[in-house]
């Protein structure tokens, strides 16, 4: 016997599977029909009310990207909206799949932290609409702020003082590892530790210690430290900032830029002037820092901030650093083609992005008779009714949209006309889960995928300025650019494809960037090559049993 398949509630981002599933819904089926791989059940579904079925809470730590999924019921599938203002660098985005997506970095301010009170709204069409009072609460995890390494001389009194950001509680500090004799390490009740003593005759060596800190929110910091004991005092040498003066992050898209430095000891680097509440600002305490954020509509177009690295000895190294802000112009992110079944009423929803300020949807071409399009004023536009009996065929369209951002958006678009509904299939991603850039050269990769209808595809995570993701709407999508050399050794990434046929396709991607000898300065990165200096950041998976975080080497550093 074949395997049971019910057909999906939900359509894809672009809701283009809608009109497919009310099709199969009103259409009684003589027998069933057995696939390879699954089996489509006759059903018979009155359209319903939408309902939420997702908790009403949900807690994001600051620093650490983070996602939450809404879920909702209904026939057709509903569209979600959101109201109330959300924290810096976290934003909603409706899939158009009867979910929506909260999703983002809280920026490290601690004007940020709190509760956020959010309505969403569910609506399609069939009263009443639906309404969810929700509350994302903003935390502020532990942080260690020193540095990463330390160097003692044998004989030689010598003090480090391990530190946190402010939190409260203040952070618990404690230590796995070996110390060297006559070397001690003392947690303090203000948020500090001190490594310190006179390192025995004998003790010489590198000592590797896991510095952990703990405040009652998840996650914890942890930090790999390195303690090196020596017979006299290394050489020391005054902070430099390497990496470039500026960076162009674009709205709607999250952003990343490492701050690079040279110098003996390993520098502290800050960061002053006016931060927007979307970016975030990280230490990695390596002699590296990150910048990371998402940036909201309608802001400055650039921003003038100061970098400051410090290690001890002087000068104090100075950079005015510019962040620019891009408003990208147009995009159209839903699929290029859509079926319509003769004598059944079906609508497709044309999406567009950013969604600030929202583009305006048109066309030329000829439509089926019996289907109209109609522009929105929401950045979409609706292709919708009845497909008359002989219209059979296929329609080719072409859609633009405009935002008052040149270039404009065009899409060629196929609607077909048929007597039966297309057999569904979910999709997969069937491309490589990683590929390699070379700093200074020109690369591409292309992202494929298999579902039907035609998924529409995304991806999350931070990139780099000089980093391109298009969706080809065509099932394809395109990742371009040309790496520079101050680019992170490799970047992470989720792909997401959609299609509204569950389950949804994900895949772990990550693009690792090739250095050549003269792309980059060797010499400029006291931490090349030095097991010994790796920085961890938080990745918090949801959608993994207990939602614990995982623990995973940082691309700046090895």
């Amino acid at each position: 016997m074949g395997n049971s398949f019910t057909m999906p509630t939900h359509s894809p981002k672009s809701l283009r599977i809608e009109s497919l599933l009310r099709v199969v819904r009103r259409l009684v089926l003589a027998a069933v029909v057995t696939l390879p791989t699954f089996t489509a059940v006759p059903a018979l579904l009155a359209d319903s009310a939408p309902s939420f079925t997702s908790p009403t809470s949900v807690t994001f730590p600051q620093g650490v990207r983070d996602t939450f999924t809404i879920t909702t019921t209904g026939i057709p599938v509903p569209k979600i909206t959101l109201s109330g203002k959300l924290p810096g660098s976290v934003r909603f985005v409706d899939n158009g799949d009867g979910t929506a997506t909260l999703s983002g970095k809280p920026g490290n301010g601690l004007g940020q932290v709190g509760d956020y009170n959010l309505t969403f709204t569910a609506s399609n069409g069939v009263a009443p609409n639906a309404t969810q009072s929700f509350t994302l609460t903003v935390t502020r995890p532990p942080l260690i702020t020193s540095v990463n390494n330390a160097t003692f001389v044998v004989g030689t009194a010598s003090t480090f003082t391990v530190t946190t950001r402010n939190t409260q509680p203040k952070t618990t500090l404690s230590y796995t590892g070996s110390l060297p004799g006559g070397v001690t390490f003392v947690p303090h009740n203000n948020g500090t530790a001190t490594l310190s003593g006179t390192p025995a005759a004998g003790s010489g060596g590198i000592y590797f210690l896991t510095i952990t800190g703990t405040n009652g929110s998840y996650p914890d910091t942890v930090q790999i430290f390195t303690l090196t004991v020596q017979g006299s005092a290394p050489v020391t040498k005054a902070p430099t900032i390497t990496s470039a003066a500026s960076t162009t992050f674009t709205v709607g898209t999250e952003g990343i830029f490492t701050i690079h430095t040279a110098g003996t000891p390993t520098s502290s680097i800050t960061l002053s002037g006016t931060l927007p509440a979307w970016l975030t600002f990280v230490d990695n305490t390596d002699g590296s820092a990150t910048l990371d954020g998402i940036p909201d509509p309608g802001g400055p177009a650039s921003y003038s901030l100061t970098i400051t690295a410090t290690n001890g000895i002087a000068p104090d190294a100075m950079q005015t650093f510019t962040l620019f802000v891009n408003n990208p112009p147009p995009a159209i992110i839903s699929a290029d083609n859509t079926t319509f079944v003769v004598a059944i009423f079906a609508s497709f929803t044309v999406r567009t992005s950013p969604p600030d300020p929202s583009a305006t949807v048109s066309f030329t071409g000829t439509l089926p008779s019996g289907i109209n399009f109609t522009p929105n004023s929401d950045g979409t536009a609706t292709i919708d009714g009845t497909a008359s009996a002989g219209s059979q065929g296929n329609y080719p369209i072409n859609i633009t949209a405009s935002n008052g951002t040149l270039p404009d958006a065009t899409q060629t678009f196929t609607i077909t006309v048929q007597d039966a509904p297309p057999l569904l299939e979910a999709p997969a991603i069937t491309s490589a889960a990683s590929t390699s850039f070379t700093v200074g050269t020109a690369g591409t990769f292309t992202i494929t995928t298999t579902g039907s209808p035609t998924p529409t595809i995304t991806l999350d995570g931070a990139q780099p300025a000089w980093l391109s993701f298009v969706d080809n709407t065509d099932g394809t999508a395109t990742l371009s650019g040309t790496p520079d050399a101050g680019s992170d050794l490799s970047y992470s990434f989720t792909v997401t494809a959609r299609n509204g046929v569950s389950p949804v396709a994900t895949q772990d991607f990550t693009l690792g960037i090739i250095r050549t000898s003269t792309a980059y300065d060797f010499n400029a990165h006291p931490n090349w090559g030095q097991n010994r200096h790796r920085r961890f950041y938080h990745h918090w998976d949801r959608s993994e049993e207990g939602s614990y975080p995982r623990y995973r080497p940082n691309s700046s550093t090895l």
